[in-house]
């Protein structure tokens, strides 16, 4: 894994004012923690940040008042819009193990979420032809059900030629007379 170095400076203001301070200075506020040694809060220059970010770089080497540490990329906060950067938080990693532990579990969910995908594809596909059969059926039920030709069913018979049709009120004696 490619490790890119930062150059980090301490800060001892805390709170949103000093940050949003940073930002606009070009800096991101960051933190450092773990490795048995108490939390370190930090600015780096969000666009080196940024520059190694798009490279997809979690390995860095931050130097911090003339000492390098070595430190696991663990989170990245950006606005709501994904616009700006707004917080990076720094895992002490000096043998690397930290690293390669987050990079394997990323190949991990990352097949993970592949399988959730091909799986959800031929569910699709099933249903898409569960539809299909579903329809061909109902189709076929309607051409049975129907008698004789298929339009034959559509329009009713006529009668015959020279028959003589029924009266509307056959059988039925009118009031009054």
């Amino acid at each position: 894994m490619k490790t890119v170095r930062l150059q980090a400076q301490p800060r001892s203001a805390a709170g949103s004012r000093s940050s949003d301070q940073l930002r606009k200075s070009g800096r991101v506020p960051a933190v450092l923690y773990g490795g048995g040694e108490a939390n370190v809060t930090l600015s780096v220059d969000a666009r080196d940040f940024l520059r190694a970010l798009k490279d997809a770089t979690i390995e860095f080497s931050l130097d911090v008042d003339g000492r390098a540490v070595q430190a696991a990329l663990r989170d990245v906060q950006f606005d709501r819009f994904g616009d700006h950067l707004q917080h990076v938080d720094f895992q002490r990693d000096p043998d690397g193990a930290v690293a390669a532990a987050l990079v394997e579990k990323a190949k991990a969910a990352e097949a993970k979420r592949r399988k959730m995908v091909e799986a959800a594809i031929e569910h699709q596909a099933f249903e898409e032809a569960q539809r299909k059969a579903a329809e061909a059926a109902a189709a076929a039920a309607a051409a049975a059900a129907s008698p004789g030709a298929a339009g034959a069913a559509a329009a009713p018979a006529a009668p015959a030629a020279g028959a003589a049709a029924p009266a509307k009120d056959a059988g039925k004696e009118k009031p009054g007379k």
